[in-house]
C-alpha cells in the first residue's frame, strides 16, 4: 500500500514538473554562460577520450565542476550541440531530484507522512524560483550536483538508523559526485547535521563522528573553489569581516522573500554588497530574516516545523550568503539558482506542518496554492526562451544590469546593428568601465564597422592602462581575445609584426584559445614561415581537431613546405 502511495506520488510530481518545464525543451542556447560552456565549447561539442581527460583534470571557465561537463560531452555524443537535447535533460534531472525530495521526506515523516510528503515535494518542483535552474541549459551543474546531494543525504540517514556501513560508503560516493558536480554542494553535511540534531535528536558529538570526513572534504573543495575563483579579482568592493553578517542576512531576507512572493525574477538583481553600503541599506536589510529567525526560534515547540525549515534553508545556502565573497557577487549578492537545493528546507516544513493543518487547509488551501505556484512558474520559465525576452525582462525589473545591456549588445551585434550595439555597451561601461567584457565588445563594433585605427586606438589603450589585468584569471581570457582582435586590426593596417606578436600574446594567455592560432599561421604561411605556420596551427587543432579550416590550412602549410 506504502509502495502504491509512493508511485501515485511519484507520477503526479513527475506530472507536475513537466507541466512547470516541458515547454523549455523547445528553448535555445543563451548568449550568457550557455554558449562558453556548451555551445561553443570544442571540449563539450566533440567528446573523446583526451577532452574527458581535460576536463577531469583542470577547471574550466573557474569552474572545476568535472561531473557536470562528462554529462554534457556524454549528451553531445548522442544528439550532438541541439539545445533541445540539453533542456530536455534538465528536466529530467529536476524531476529526479523532486522524486528524491519526496522519498527522503517521506522517511523523515514516518509512517502516513505520504501526503504530506507529496506536498513538500510538489513544493520543491513547481515553485518560481527553480525555474532559473531548470530553464538555464548552463544550471545543469546545480540540478546534478543537488541530485547527488540529496542522495547522499538519504542515504547517510539509512546508515544512521542501520548501521551499515556499505550505506555509509554509497553516502560518501554520492556526496563526491554532488562536489563533482558543483562545488557548492559543501552545504551538505550542513544540512545532514540540521536533521541529525532537530529531527533524529542526535547529539552534537555523536552527529559529528560520522560526519568529520565529510566536512573535511567539503573544507577542502571550498578552499580550492576559493583559489579557482578568486572573489578579489572581479569584485570592486570586498566587505569587511564585520560586515558580512549583514550582508548575509539581506541576502537570506531577500530569499524569504522571494519564497512567499516569487514576483519579478530575473538572473541578475543588482544586488550587489557595494549598493547596499552606499544606500545605506545594511543598516536595516538584516532586520527582516533576524526576525525570521528568532520567529523560529520562539515557535520551536509549538512549531518545530518552523525551525527545522529555516535551519535547512540557511544550511543549504550557507556558502553563497556573502560571508565568504564568491565571485558573482560582482553582478549580484542574490541568484534564483542559488536556492535550487535550499527549497528543501520549505518542503521539509510544508511536510511537517501537513498533519496538524485544518482538513480544508489539506484538501483546499494547499493544492490551490500549489496550482497557483505553478502558474507562475510557467508563466516564468517563458522568460527564458531567448535572449531579446529573457534581457528585456531583465533591464525592465533592473536598469542597471551590467550583464543585460552587454549581453543586449551582443544580440544587436550578430544582427548588424552595430550602432544600437555600442548604445548598449557603453551602458554597460556607464555603470562600470572597468567591464572586461564590454571593453572588449567595443573594440569588435569598431573593428565590424571598418573603423580599424579607432580599434587599435580603443584596444592598445584599455591594455596599456591595464583596465584588463593580464594576471587575473577571470580578466586574462577577456585580455586575450583584445589582444587577438588587436591583432586582426593591425593586419588590416598591414602591420604585419606587430599582428604577429599579439596573436602570440593572445595565445599565451590563453592556451584554449583557437583564433589566435588559426591568424597566426595565416600571417606566417604569408611570411614564408612554414614551419612556425604548421606549429601554429597544429597547436589549434590539438584545442579543436575537428575545426576543418585549420586542418585545411595545415595541409597547405604542410604541401608549402615540402613535407
Amino acid at each position: 500500500m506504502r509502495l502504491t502511495a509512493f508511485w501515485r506520488g511519484a507520477t503526479l510530481l513527475a506530472a507536475a514538473c513537466v507541466a512547470a518545464f516541458g515547454r523549455t525543451v523547445t528553448h535555445g542556447f543563451l548568449l550568457w554562460d550557455d554558449r562558453a560552456f556548451i555551445a561553443d565549447n570544442p571540449l563539450i561539442a566533440h567528446p573523446s577520450a583526451a577532452t574527458l581527460v581535460t576536463l577531469w583534470t583542470r577547471p574550466h571557465l573557474d569552474l572545476y565542476a568535472p561531473l557536470t561537463y562528462t554529462l554534457w560531452a556524454g549528451v553531445a555524443a548522442l544528439a550532438g550541440p541541439a539545445a533541445w537535447a540539453y533542456h530536455l535533460t534538465n528536466v529530467a534531472l529536476h524531476g529526479l531530484a523532486a522524486w528524491a525530495v519526496f522519498a527522503l521526506l517521506r522517511d523523515l515523516g514516518g509512517r502516513g507522512s505520504e501526503a504530506g510528503a507529496l506536498a513538500g515535494a510538489l513544493l520543491f518542483a513547481v515553485h518560481p524560483l527553480q525555474t532559473e535552474a531548470v530553464a538555464w541549459a548552463s544550471e545543469t551543474k546545480d540540478l546534478l550536483s543537488a541530485l547527488f546531494a540529496l542522495a547522499a543525504i538519504r542515504a547517510y540517514l539509512l546508515f544512521r538508523e542501520r548501521g551499515d556501513r556499505r550505506v555509509y560508503v554509497a553516502a560518501s560516493i554520492a556526496f563526491a559526485c554532488a562536489l563533482l558536480a558543483k562545488p557548492s554542494a559543501v552545504a551538505t553535511p550542513a544540512i545532514v547535521l540540521v536533521l541529525e540534531r532537530t529531527l533524529r535528536r542526535r547529539s552534537w558529538g555523536d552527529s559529528l563522528g560520522w560526519l568529520g570526513p565529510w566536512f573535511l572534504g567539503a573544507a577542502a573543495f571550498a578552499a580550492a573553489s576559493a583559489i579557482i575563483q578568486p572573489a578579489s579579482d572581479v569584485l570592486p568592493w570586498v566587505p569587511p569581516l564585520w560586515l558580512r553578517p549583514a550582508v548575509a542576512l539581506d541576502t537570506l531576507g531577500f530569499y524569504v522573500r522571494k519564497l512567499v512572493f516569487p514576483l519579478d525574477l530575473v538572473p541578475d538583481y543588482g544586488r550587489t554588497s557595494q549598493s547596499l553600503a552606499s544606500t545605506g541599506a545594511l543598516a536595516y536589510g538584516w532586520a527582516p530574516a533576524a526576525g525570521v529567525i528568532a520567529l523560529a526560534g520562539w515557535l520551536r515547540h509549538s512549531a518545530p516545523w518552523l525551525g527545522v525549515a529555516v535551519a535547512v534553508f540557511v544550511a543549504a545556502l550557507l556558502p553563497v550568503l556573502g560571508l565568504v565573497p564568491f565571485d558573482f557577487q560582482y553582478y549580484s549578492n542574490v541568484a534564483d539558482h542559488y536556492v535550487y537545493l535550499a527549497m528543501l528546507g520549505p518542503a521539509l516544513g510544508l511536510a511537517l506542518a501537513f498533519p496538524a493543518l485544518p482538513p480544508a487547509a489539506r484538501r483546499v488551501a494547499v493544492p490551490v496554492a500549489l496550482a497557483g505556484l505553478l502558474v507562475l512558474t510557467i508563466r516564468q520559465a517563458s522568460i527564458w526562451k531567448d535572449d531579446p525576452t529573457l534581457y528585456a525582462g531583465t533591464l525592465a525589473a533592473n536598469p542597471a544590469s551590467i550583464m543585460a545591456h552587454n549581453n543586449t549588445g551582443q544580440m544587436l551585434e550578430e544582427r548588424g546593428e552595430l550602432e544600437q550595439a555600442l548604445v548598449q555597451y557603453q551602458k554597460a561601461l556607464d555603470l562600470d568601465p572597468g567591464n572586461a567584457s564590454a571593453l572588449n565588445n567595443v573594440g569588435n563594433v569598431l573593428f565590424k564597422q571598418g573603423r580599424y585605427d579607432e580599434a587599435i586606438q580603443h584596444y592598445t589603450a584599455v591594455l596599456g592602462l591595464g583596465q584588463i589585468p593580464e594576471r587575473q584569471p577571470k580578466t586574462r581570457i577577456f585580455a586575450a581575445r583584445m589582444h587577438n582582435n588587436l591583432g586582426a586590426a593591425y593586419l588590416k593596417k598591414a602591420r604585419y609584426r606587430d599582428a604577429v606578436g599579439e596573436f602570440q600574446r593572445a595565445s599565451a594567455l590563453d592556451p584554449d584559445y583557437l583564433e589566435p592560432c588559426y591568424n597566426l599561421g595565416i600571417v606566417l604561411m604569408e611570411f614564408g614561415r612554414y614551419g612556425d605556420a604548421i606549429e601554429a596551427f597544429r597547436k589549434g587543432l590539438a584545442i579543436d581537431p575537428h575545426h576543418s579550416a585549420l586542418r585545411a590550412q595545415l595541409e597547405v602549410a604542410l604541401s608549402r613546405a615540402g613535407r
